[in-house]
C-alpha cells in the first residue's frame, strides 16, 4: 500500500537540520539582538566608556554639585567662592618650603581641624572663613586673608623678625618681636588693628588675618610652617 505524502504543512525535519539552522541563523540573530538593544542603551545613558572612567566621571559630576551648593550658599548666605577657594587651596597661601610635600591632613591641620577630618568638615570650615573675611571686609578692606592657626605664623620677611601667631588657648595673638613673645588679648569673635594688619580671633587656636599689598607685587607679610 502506497504511503500518502504529507502536505508541506506537515513536513517535519532531522535534529541535524535543526541544530544548524540553530547555529547558523537563530544564535547570530539573538547576538545581533543583544549587541543592539547593549548599545541602545549605553548609548541612552551616554555611556560608552569602561568602568574606571565612569566612576571618575562621577565624581567630577557630584564634585560640581558640591561646587554648585556651596555657590549658592555664598550668595543665600552672604560670603565670597574666591575666599572660599583660597580656603581649600590653603597652600597657594603659604611660603612652602622647595621640596615639601603637601599632604592632605596637613591641610586639614592649617585651618584648624584634625588631621584625620572629613572633606565635609574642611568644607564647612572653609566656609567659616568665607564668613569671617565677608565680616573683616565690613570693617576695614584688605587685598588678602590668610587662615593662621596652630603650626603656622605670619611674618613680614623671612628673617623672622616680627612673628604674628594665634594663641592655642583662643585669648587672642601671640606677638614676637626679635624673639620676645607678648599676647595681644583680642575677645573670641572679634578683630583689632595690630600695626597694619587686621586679625579676627576666631576663639578656638586660630585667627584670620587681612593684609595688603606693601607694592606692585609684594605683600606685606606671608604665612609659613612653623618649623
Amino acid at each position: 500500500m502506497a504511503k500518502k505524502s504529507k502536505k508541506p504543512s506537515e513536513l517535519s525535519f532531522g535534529i541535524g537540520f535543526k541544530v544548524v539552522l540553530a547555529l547558523f541563523v537563530f544564535l547570530p540573530v539573538v547576538a545581533l539582538l543583544g549587541w543592539y538593544f547593549l548599545s541602545a542603551g549605553l548609548s541612552l545613558s551616554g555611556s560608552t566608556m569602561t568602568a574606571e572612567e565612569a566612576v571618575k566621571a562621577g565624581l567630577i559630576k557630584a564634585k560640581g554639585a558640591v561646587v554648585e551648593g556651596i555657590a549658592k550658599r555664598a550668595g543665600d548666605e552672604g560670603f565670597d567662592m574666591g575666599a572660599f577657594d583660597s580656603c581649600r587651596a590653603i597652600e597657594d597661601q603659604y611660603r612652602i618650603p622647595q621640596g615639601y610635600v603637601m599632604t592632605d591632613s596637613t591641610r586639614r591641620e592649617l585651618v584648624g581641624l584634625s588631621e584625620d577630618a572629613t572633606d565635609e568638615e574642611t568644607q564647612e570650615r572653609c566656609v567659616i572663613f568665607a564668613k569671617v573675611v565677608a565680616r573683616m571686609e565690613q570693617l576695614a578692606h584688605h587685598d588678602r586673608h590668610v587662615f593662621v592657626c596652630q603650626g603656622a605664623e605670619f611674618t613680614t620677611d623671612k628673617s623672622g623678625s616680627y612673628v604674628l601667631m594665634a594663641d592655642p588657648n583662643g585669648e587672642g595673638a601671640i606677638e614676637v618681636r626679635k624673639g620676645v613673645k607678648s599676647l595681644i588679648p583680642i575677645e573670641q569673635f572679634y578683630h583689632t588693628l595690630i600695626n597694619k594688619w587686621q586679625v579676627y580671633n576666631l576663639g578656638d587656636g586660630c585667627i584670620v588675618i587681612g593684609m595688603s599689598k606693601d607694592g606692585v607685587f609684594t605683600f606685606s607679610g606671608g604665612v609659613s610652617l612653623d618649623n
